[in-house]
């Protein structure tokens, strides 16, 4: 059963961010038939903070890969599994809320502001560092069968920008998205 519960879940990972080679965790692509594809939309409109979806998007970003360097650190130490899956909870958590954050003001953003900050957080996902998502895959190689939980708590922080994705959030996670508050 365990080993279902850490194959749906890596494939629901895998299939969320469009990766090509089996078992390895990369940023996500753009999809063609996603909503507004085509669509004049820019990432420059101004918000209602005065923030651009563009520069929201950025921010979100930043935070990823700001979690994912976090993530990097305890899983290149050398360290016991209990030290080790508590500071991922603490790496995990400061994300979540620094994206939710993000999230409450991609709240705001009329429909086109929406897809324009989607679209441009998956252009700016793009330049994530492809050796974080090396370190990644091999915490979760390395951890699956030791503590399949704590694998599939990795693999995780590969989609943890749907936390500044409410409606994403709302679907794909209601529990946290109760926990947070977000309705």
């Amino acid at each position: 059963m365990l080993r279902f519960v850490y194959v749906l879940s890596l494939s629901a990972s895998l299939a969320l961010c469009g990766c090509k080679k089996e078992g390895d965790l990369e940023p996500p692509g753009r999809v063609g038939n996603e909503p507004g594809a085509g669509e004049e939309i820019s990432p420059k409109d101004k918000v209602g903070d005065g923030a651009t979806p563009g520069a929201l998007a950025a921010e979100a970003a930043g935070y990823y890969v700001e979690g994912l360097e976090g993530m990097k650190k305890l899983l290149t130490r050398k360290m016991t599994l209990d030290k080790a899956k508590a500071q991922l909870i603490e790496v995990r958590e400061a994300t979540i809320q620094k994206l939710v954050a993000v999230g409450k003001k991609r709240e705001v953003l009329d429909s086109k502001g929406k897809v324009a900050f989607d679209l441009a957080l998956q252009k700016a996902l793009m330049k994530t560092p492809k050796g974080l998502f090396h370190v990644m895959n091999n915490g979760v190689k390395r951890y699956r069968n030791i503590d399949l939980k704590f694998a599939n708590e990795i693999a995780t922080m590969n989609v943890i920008t749907q936390y500044a994705n409410f409606d994403l959030l709302r679907t794909q996670l209601p529990l946290e998205a109760k926990r947070l508050g977000v309705y």
